[in-house]
């Protein structure tokens, strides 16, 4: 397991403001976002270097622990592109190896920052990567879940085909069988 501690992304670097429009319309990324990622990504790199991380070729699980410099209301979610652009650059990987867990934010006036926790996941399959995140229940909240998600259904996997049934709607009364409508 790899652990680093990033600083709190600035303002700029959530995709809200993380990308602008130049010339012809063509998106580039703001100096500001540019700088945090660089540095981000450094970080990263050293703390691979120092802790021994080897790129194994799997997926990788990052949890992620923000820990906010005042109350305000923000939506997380937003800052995860720059983190995993940051620490797929700083593991000299492709970001779309990359799994997000996220832990509830906490609150740190004294030392705002990001916390990661990164590990191989032992996935190499984009189907089992693909059915991990599409599954029902939404987003990875808690590790145990992704565990649990991955044993359901494993036998169509080598096929790409989904083994577990839909899940049935709840019957609602008689419908219209041209519009579909009640």
């Amino acid at each position: 397991m790899l652990e680093v501690r990033l600083p709190f992304p600035p303002r700029r670097a959530s995709i809200n403001h993380l990308y602008r429009v130049g010339e012809h319309g063509k998106l580039y990324k703001s100096r500001e976002a540019k700088r945090w990622q660089a540095e981000a990504a450094r970080i990263v790199r050293l703390a691979a270097e120092k802790q021994g991380w080897q790129d194994e070729g799997f997926y990788v699980d990052v949890v992620v622990t923000f820990y906010t410099p005042d109350r305000r209301k923000r939506d997380m979610h937003n800052y995860l592109k720059i983190i995993a652009d940051a620490v797929a650059e700083g593991l000299g990987m492709d970001d779309e190896r990359i799994l997000f867990i996220m832990q509830p934010p906490q609150l740190d006036r004294a030392d705002p920052r990001v916390e990661l926790m990164i590990e191989h996941t032992h996935l190499r399959d984009e189907v089992t990567y693909k059915r991990s995140i599409t599954s029902s229940w939404g987003l990875l909240t808690d590790r145990s879940l992704s565990f649990l998600r991955l044993s359901d259904g494993l036998k169509g996997v080598e096929t790409g085909k989904h083994t577990s049934p839909p899940p049935e709607r709840p019957s609602t009364g008689p419908r219209d069988p041209k519009s579909g409508r009640l």
